[in-house]
């Protein structure tokens, strides 16, 4: 006799595990379905098992819950949800996107835009970083425009302005020779020029946004980043104290030359030019030797950071490097599908071209924002993060996110997701969205 209610025991115990572990899937089905009614319902069931949203530890309930109930534009019900995973969770990137998303429909454009912010402090595969990261730069894009617009008006005014001392302006580096097909390297190599270089505390670099705005509103067309005056204006309507560019000529099978320039803005002139002649066509070191020689006449002291930067050579596959820059241009005349394409091309001939599968992962983000479907795709959002785990695992990452948690527990920084600041939470209560203050500016991811 108790050996059959030991069987039974036995039976009943897999039963509820099987139980337990499929909990989710019918939620799950209805959420994919876009049955956002059902799933809604489905994920409150589990969230009430588990103690209510205000003490429930189940993320994964909350999470399909705020996605399911933002969907059906529930929006205070969705951010209480998402804000309870953030108290678990602090850098959950999925609950700060859609904390963000629920703050800007309930007209709290500004709290919002905070929140995006911190795309600066998640990891790279964060699978909902590039979310955060796209809206941050969507609601900012007019405020860009208007700044850059307004210093064009200034230099044609004739308006001094001294340059910012440390700051950096890196132009895109030009083909110089007759194949087209070289047009886009120097796209890929100021990109990656501007990546490299960002990181270093001792100067300020002017993001390839801000530099591309400017080129078409000015309506430069390559050659003339070439020109000393043009390059002049730049400069002085960027208000940098330097300016860096160049041109390159490549035959194929045999060199690559390229002649880069720095210029001082503070004295108007070259502090130097450089050239660098290779017998194949590697840009992927070439950026690399490049950043050296720049670093070195602007006295900047490399430190291991930077040693590890160096070493880090993106990739050595030049068709890899080029789809990368066609990619980009693509991308900055807004022709999505078809950058996405040039990523992908990119990926293909180099497996391992990890800002390939970042930019990819970009568009993927913006064609989902812009045609409202990441909630539909939020388990192939997930997927995806976990094949960029499977191509590009780094130890470094606990380590990263345990050093801004360090970072957001010792300076007051305003409210961080999961974290009340030292002025207290009561400080700034918005009406009916209590405990969300006023996020100051996050600060920059410590080197990995």
């Amino acid at each position: 006799m108790k050996r059959y209610i030991f069987v039974i025991c036995i039976i009943l115990g897999s039963y509820s595990f099987l139980h337990s572990s499929g909990k989710y899937s019918v939620a799950e089905d209805f959420l994919e379905n876009q049955d956002y009614e059902k799933s809604a319902a489905e994920y409150s069931k589990i969230i009430l098992e588990s103690g209510g949203v205000d003490n429930s530890r189940d993320i994964k309930a909350l999470t399909g819950g705020f996605i399911s109930n933002y969907m059906l534009q529930d929006y205070k019900t969705s951010f209480a949800m998402a804000k309870r995973v953030l108290k678990i969770d602090s850098y959950n990137s999925c609950a700060i996107f859609y904390a963000g998303q629920n703050l800007e429909a309930l007209g709290k454009t500004e709290l919002a835009q905070n929140i995006f912010k911190y795309y600066e402090v998640l990891p790279e595969n964060a699978p909902y970083k590039r979310f955060s990261e796209i809206k941050f730069h969507m609601n900012t894009q007019f405020e860009v425009i208007e700044k850059i617009e307004s210093a064009i008006e200034r230099e044609e005014r004739m308006t001094y302005t001294p340059p910012i001392p440390n700051l950096i302006t890196i132009l895109y580096t030009i083909n110089d020779g007759y194949d087209v097909k070289w047009d886009y390297v120097g796209k890929g190599m100021t990109d990656l020029l501007i990546r490299d270089m960002q990181p270093i505390k001792s100067f300020e670099v002017v993001g390839r946004r801000e530099v591309e705005i400017l080129l078409n509103k000015l309506e430069l067309g390559p050659s003339q980043l070439l020109d000393a005056n043009v390059v002049k204006k730049i400069g002085s309507i960027l208000r940098s104290r330097y300016v860096i560019g160049g041109s390159y000529n490549v035959n194929e099978g045999l060199n690559s030359i390229f002649n880069i320039f720095i210029y001082d803005m503070l004295d108007q002139s070259n502090l130097q030019e450089y050239q660098f002649t290779y017998n194949d066509q590697n840009f992927g070191k070439i950026e690399k030797d490049i950043l050296k020689k720049i670093l070195m006449q602007l006295g900047v002291e490399v430190d291991s950071d930077m040693k590890k930067v160096f070493k880090n050579v993106y990739t050595e596959n030049y068709e890899a490097f080029t789809a990368y820059g066609k990619g980009l241009d693509l991308f900055d005349i807004k022709n999505f599908d078809e950058s996405l394409t040039y990523f992908s091309q990119a990926i293909e001939l180099d497996p391992q071209f990890e800002l390939a599968y970042e930019r990819q992962a970009f568009v993927d983000a913006m064609n989902m924002i812009l045609h409202n479907t990441f909630a539909y795709n939020h388990f192939e959002i997930n997927k995806k993060r976990q094949q960029f785990l499977a191509i590009f695992r780094k130890a470094s990452i606990p380590l990263l996110q345990e050093r801004i948690r360090t970072m957001s527990g010792n300076l007051d920084l305003g409210y961080i997701p999961g974290n009340d600041s030292r002025a207290g939470k009561e400080a700034y209560i918005i009406p009916e969205i209590p405990e969300i203050r006023k996020l100051g500016s996050p600060p920059k991811p410590p080197g990995n």
